[in-house]
């Protein structure tokens, strides 16, 4: 019970956070503390702040690093034949910015900072286009939104590492993103799109 009650108090804090309020030190830490501690507020904050990337998105955003390797993956590969029956408006283009992101400051320097990567999905027919991968565990979707000329865009934020990840159109059907510079056997006989996410 104790901790249900604590987790709606720091609820305050994230939402002061998530609206550009500056927290005090101790207010900072004692987030901090309670994410590293609490799988359910830690998801929770991590689903608000993709729908605020998202969200922001879809306005006018203005990024201090921009690395589009579009070009470069459209160019290396091509779809296959089944992509052409029918199934092209679920190709999907992802990895075409990366730009710093920040989440929560800490004070430990060795920790590496959470990186935004920015995914943006060709798939004008669809009614919903959603990502899932190893950043949400595989249990959890994160929905992109509708973007002009059938795009969807939304925004994840991670550690610098290696994932595994899926494009889900139309809450069914479940594909590897065709663009993707690497693809890994999923270990039930289909593939896996992979995002390298460096450290900036």
């Amino acid at each position: 019970m104790g901790e249900k009650r604590k987790c709606a108090e720091l609820e305050e804090l994230f939402n002061r956070k998530l609206d550009g309020d500056e927290l005090e030190l101790g207010e900072e830490n004692e987030l901090a503390a309670h994410l590293a501690q609490c799988p359910s507020c830690a998801q929770h904050q991590a689903d608000m702040v993709t729908m605020l990337g998202a969200a922001t998105e879809l306005g006018d955003l203005k990024y201090e690093r921009d690395i589009s390797l579009s070009p470069l993956v459209l160019q290396s590969r091509r779809p296959s034949a089944m992509w052409g029956l029918g199934l092209g408006w679920v190709a999907a283009a992802l990895l075409l910015g990366l730009y710093l992101g920040r989440g929560t400051e800490t004070l430990d320097k060795d920790v590496p900072a959470a990186v935004t990567v920015r995914l943006v999905v060709p798939a004008g027919e669809a009614n919903s286009v959603e990502v899932v991968g190893d950043f949400t565990g595989w249990q959890k979707r994160l929905p992109l939104q509708r973007a002009n000329n059938g795009f969807w865009v939304g925004e994840i934020k991670v550690q610098p590492g290696r994932y595994e990840y899926m494009i889900v159109v139309d809450g069914e059907n479940m594909r590897a993103d065709p663009a993707a510079p690497q693809m890994v056997d999923d270990g039930f006989g289909g593939q896996n799109s992979v995002l390298d996410v460096g450290s900036i």
